[in-house]
């Protein structure tokens, strides 16, 4: 085959995977801003629990505790709801480039009910299990609560306010994230990526191969060097497929930021993270460890 049909056809597929690639990085970097942004806000809740309730009629310490473990509550409730469902395939065996691991759902994905439940009274477990949106449901028992403690004249209304907008804002932070999660990335890019590639690929050494013939002629080289030169060609058309093929799965490896992949938004390790931080905000001395990579990879 001539060279410059194989030529046009690497420029296609390069622009292509150009637009993938950044595509999904984009996908990927949009997660783990907004998983971010929740991390953020959380902290700011805690500092306002903290600042603001300070003169209510019962106790502050237990109301302070309640409000802060209700929102660690609803950042692995998020978790639950993020990982929930899943289309990505159990990986039987390693690779470089793998799907899902078959990794404890509870000690490192984080991922059931059972992470969140001891952070919330009897009543709001039994209340979170009946829910779709258990995170959705639970911002909105902080808000009622909030509204009870401006009853009571355990803060104002100002306080409240500035409290109900930190709650806006991690409503906003966690809906984002299900946009995300539940609005899959485009098909026919998905699809089609593999197969340009795929023909890329088995044209490049007949590409070479004329190459080969061209240069040969044109150098007058002997049936050596010529066997010698068609080695050297094989051995780059080999570089410049893998090449190719790499930019795809590399691709593919972050087209779902949060499906508790391998190279995926480790939002299990970034949690641990935040309870931490807003239990020692409490003053709390026995805390969990953090998470640590499994494999070299954190969840």
């Amino acid at each position: 085959m001539p060279v410059l049909p194989g030529s046009v056809m690497g420029i296609a597929v390069t622009l292509h995977l150009g637009f993938k690639s950044k595509s999904t990085y984009d996908r990927w970097w949009e997660a783990r801003t907004e998983y971010g942004a929740l991390q953020l806000y959380s902290r700011v809740w805690a500092i306002q629990v903290m600042g603001l309730v300070h003169h209510a009629h019962a106790d502050v310490a237990a109301i302070q505790k309640d409000l802060i473990y209700r929102q660690i509550a609803i950042v692995y409730a998020t978790i639950c709801l993020m990982r929930s469902t899943s289309h990505l395939p159990l990986a039987r065996r390693r690779r470089l480039f793998e799907g899902r691991r078959a990794v404890d759902a509870k000690s490192v994905l984080l991922s059931v009910p059972e992470i969140y439940e001891p952070f919330l009274s009897t009543e709001e477990c039994g209340g979170a299990r009946t829910r779709r949106n258990t995170p959705l449901f639970l911002l909105t028992r902080q808000a009622g609560i909030l509204r009870e403690m401006v009853t009571r004249g355990g803060i104002n209304l100002t306080e409240e306010l500035v409290m109900l907008r930190t709650l806006n804002e991690i409503e906003a932070a966690q809906a984002r994230c299900e946009r995300i999660k539940n609005t899959p990335f485009s098909r026919q890019i998905s699809c089609f990526g593999p197969i340009f590639t795929l023909i890329f690929v088995l044209l490049v050494p007949l590409a070479l191969l004329d190459a080969l013939v061209q240069e040969a002629i044109a150098h007058g080289l002997r049936p050596m060097m010529t066997h010698e030169f068609f080695t050297t060609l094989m051995l780059l058309s080999i570089v410049v497929s893998w090449v190719f093929i790499m930019m795809e799965k590399i691709s593919n490896s972050t087209e779902e930021p949060f499906e508790g992949g391998a190279h995926d938004v480790p939002v299990s390790a970034l949690s641990r993270a935040m309870e931490i931080e807003l239990r020692e905000a409490l003053g709390e001395t026995e805390l969990p460890p953090p998470l640590a990579p499994i494999d070299n990879v954190l969840y």
